[in-house]
């Protein structure tokens, strides 16, 4: 987060041709991209439809904050991945409707607090009007 990137553009089809299908990857590529910066601008050139928006990749970002300082060690874990799964910088990325608890376990020396956060999952259906052309 140096200020020097505003924009990260990630393509979402091979350039050329138009009408091309939306290349799995590219949402992968996002996720990578949030993970690194949370204040740059992500677009997605080509191939992004109402299936592969609203069906995927809801992500959010956890973060412990605490009255101590000096963690030794965060540790993340989904108690159901299925639903939602999280890195090991507490990105959690919703995978279907649902709930589950994500487990933060906070070492510092010898001796760990464990905090529970609980992650409600909710697709909706996306509707578009029709368009007149």
């Amino acid at each position: 987060d140096s200020g020097l990137v505003d924009m990260v553009t990630v393509m979402g089809v091979n350039p050329g041709a138009y009408g091309q299908k939306f290349i799995p990857g590219s949402a992968e590529k996002v996720a990578e991209v949030r993970e690194l910066s949370d204040k740059v601008y992500i677009q997605i050139d080509g191939g992004v439809t109402l299936k592969n928006v609203s069906s995927d990749h809801k992500t959010c970002q956890l973060e412990f904050t605490s009255d101590v300082s000096g963690a030794d060690a965060i540790t993340w874990t989904s108690l159901d991945s299925s639903i939602a799964s999280v890195s090991n910088t507490g990105l959690v990325t919703g995978h279907k409707t649902g709930e589950t608890k994500i487990k933060v376990d906070v070492r510092f020396g010898s001796k760990t607090t464990t905090v529970w956060c609980t992650v409600h999952v909710q697709f909706s259906n996306i509707e578009m009007p029709e368009m007149p052309f």
